[in-house]
């Protein structure tokens, strides 16, 4: 497997843009984890956690875990895998084939669950989630999300952890309580990443930055986001880390980021100011496309419910320019019924996966379909599976479109 190439499908990024990921599986095999026992969807194609196969075909080698329990009872965190290739979902769930795993739990490579990672010092509270994992090279596991309390301690809601590979909490970690951070109302990061020289970044109610030793690092400039509309704090779910340090954050409705109101995806500085060169095209009235993908020349791919891009006709799938302006060269046309794309994620090769809505009508009558296609030049690829769940979870090893 390559640098990235974990994705997840809810709403799907790679694990680590910048940091390194641990080699695992590169036979072209997709992972596809999701929502729980409760949830399951597919009608004969995606359910639940599978391995597909490079042609979209399950590979029945793969024992699927039963995921149950909880409020949201689904996976929230992009899958991290570890150097033994090994699986760590996280999410809000209570159980995994029947056995007590509360929002995290390890893999084996056929599915079996990892007995021996063990949850020790800390536990989740109601709602808790995990939504994010940091498989660091020296095997210790970083996760991000909340609310997390540590046995022994009177603080509730702490956001981000560090475990040793057994799973036994990290008490050489600092750890720093969500208030404290500037996360707000429901105390909670929603992604987790690292940076190339060791930090952490969390995404939520604002975007803080984390040393290496979990300390909070106070040279970075956190933005607290709040919505004018329902004056009530506002929360962003993902962002992408630019090779120059700066951060890309897709919004789904309007914001204020500090002092600035905000109508579109924003950019920061390496230093968490707000990026004032960076301005957003005008999308859909409240269409606005929750995620993105950075390109290799510096162009976002970006997707959602929309089909009007600054004036320009543009439905399901649009390419901004680096400065945020619309790239008026690039067409998503491969499908004439496509209603939205749900989640798409990066692939080798400069290919992207993507779940489409296609049909007559997005709420009476559509269908869902797991498809490739190539980020630059946009043609369907011959790769598809029926799906009903989008919650999911897509690994990616080495599966390509053509030329």
């Amino acid at each position: 497997m390559n640098q990235g190439d974990v994705l997840f499908l809810k709403s799907i990024r790679p694990t680590g843009s910048v940091g390194a990921e641990p080699p695992s599986r590169s036979d072209g095999k997709l992972i596809v984890a999701g929502a729980g026992e409760s949830n399951r969807g597919g009608n004969g194609g995606i359910i639940n956690t599978v391995w597909l196969n490079a042609d979209g075909s399950l590979d029945n080698t793969f024992s699927p875990p039963v995921i149950a329990g909880g409020a949201n009872e689904g996976i929230f965190a992009p899958p991290a895998i570890d150097s033994a290739g090994r699986i760590l979902l996280g999410g809000n769930f209570t159980t995994v084939n029947g056995e007590n795993y509360p929002c995290l739990v390890r893999l084996m490579a056929n599915g079996a669950v990892d007995s021996s990672f063990v949850q020790s010092g800390y536990t989740f509270l109601n709602n808790s989630m995990v939504r994010g994992i940091v498989v660091q090279t020296d095997g210790k596991i970083v996760i991000g999300g909340g609310r997390f309390r540590v046995t022994g301690s009177a603080t509730t809601n702490y956001v981000l952890l560090r475990l040793n590979p057994d799973g036994l909490l990290d008490n050489t970690f600092t750890r720093v309580p969500a208030n404290t951070a500037g996360f707000a109302g429901v105390n909670r990061i929603r992604l987790l990443r690292q940076t190339a020289d060791g930090k952490f970044l969390g995404v939520g109610t604002t975007m803080a930055r984390f040393n290496a030793d979990g300390s909070l690092d106070n040279s970075f400039t956190r933005l607290p986001y709040w919505d004018n509309y329902l004056q009530f704090v506002a929360e962003c779910f993902w962002f992408e880390l630019l090779s120059d340090g700066k951060l890309v954050v897709p919004i789904s409705e309007p914001l204020q980021a500090g002092a600035t109101q905000l109508d579109g995806a924003f950019r920061l500085n390496a230093d968490g100011t707000l990026d004032s060169s960076f301005n957003s095209p005008v999308f859909q009235s409240e269409a606005f496309p929750p995620d993105a993908q950075v390109l290799p020349d510096g162009k976002l791919l970006v997707w959602g419910r929309f089909d009007t891009v600054s004036s320009a006709s543009r439905r399901g799938v649009t390419r901004l320019n680096p400065d945020g302006a619309l790239d008026s060269t690039y067409h998503f046309d491969a499908f004439s019924d496509l209603q939205s794309v749900i989640v798409a994620a990066p692939g080798p090769d400069r290919s992207f996966y993507a779940f489409v809505a296609r049909g007559a009508d997005l709420l009476i009558d559509v269908a869902y379909s797991l498809t490739q296609h190539h980020s630059q030049w946009p043609t369907r690829c011959s790769v598809s599976a029926d799906a009903r769940d989008s919650n999911t979870i897509l690994h990616s090893a080495g599966l390509v479109c053509p030329e």
